[in-house]
Order: structure tokens, then sequence, then C-alpha cells
């Protein structure tokens, strides 16, 4: 990500892209088993985080979760994805939105960059 921003096309920066870039350097550096994963309709979910051959957690990353089509993509995405790989560990790692929210039934964590990068966004009830 520091190369990109150092040599890149200012203007044509992918904010999104890179975040999501560093959500895979920090899962690498944590030593997960991860991937990322279409659905059986299409729709992505940017990690898959496995443990001892198990799906732990799926994690999708959006800069900007502002903007209802994008909340509803992020989100669908997710769902689905829960679905199919028995898995309700759900979360949206953004820029800067903090919460938890209740998709279809479930609970998805809203997690901040930096939050998650240091760790402090635990599991909160």
């Amino acid at each position: 990500p520091g190369m990109v921003g150092a040599v890149g096309f200012r203007g044509n920066m992918d904010a999104g892209r890179l975040l999501e870039n560093i959500v895979a350097i920090e899962l690498h550096r944590r030593g997960e088993d991860f991937f990322t994963f279409k659905t059986a309709g299409g729709k992505e979910v940017d990690f898959v985080v496995r443990r001892h051959g198990k799906v732990e957690e799926l994690i999708q990353v959006c800069r900007d979760l502002s903007g209802a089509q994008t909340r509803k993509r992020e989100l669908a995405g997710l769902l689905r994805a829960s679905e199919e790989l028995t898995c309700d560990n759900l979360r949206v790692v953004t820029w800067d939105t903090d919460g938890v929210e209740s998709a279809e039934g479930k609970r998805v964590l809203l997690s901040p960059a930096w939050a998650w990068l240091l760790g402090m966004d635990a599991e909160r009830e």
C-alpha cells in the first residue's frame, strides 16, 4: 500500500482496494488461513477466515458504508456466504464506521480499520 501511495496516480487512487490490501496483509501477519469466496449467486466476500479447517469469520472490506446501495451490496454478500458456509461471525471493516448492525436476524460487526488493526474491536455485545 505504501508504494501505491508513493508512486501511484493520485487522481485515480482507490482507497477501498488499498484498505482491502491492508486487511489481507494484517490477516497474513496474524497467521490466519484466509481466502476469498464467491457465492452460488455470484456475490463476493472479501475474506473467509478458517481456523483448524473450520470457517470462523467472514469479513467484507468497504471504505465507506454510508450509501444505501453500497451497504445493501456488502451485507448481501456476507449474508449469502453466511448461509452457504454456515458461519455467523460476520464483520465489515470500514474506514471509520463503528457499531453493530442486525441484518436478516444476523449480527454484523462494523469495525473501523484502525480498531480492527489494533485488535481493539473484539466481540462487542
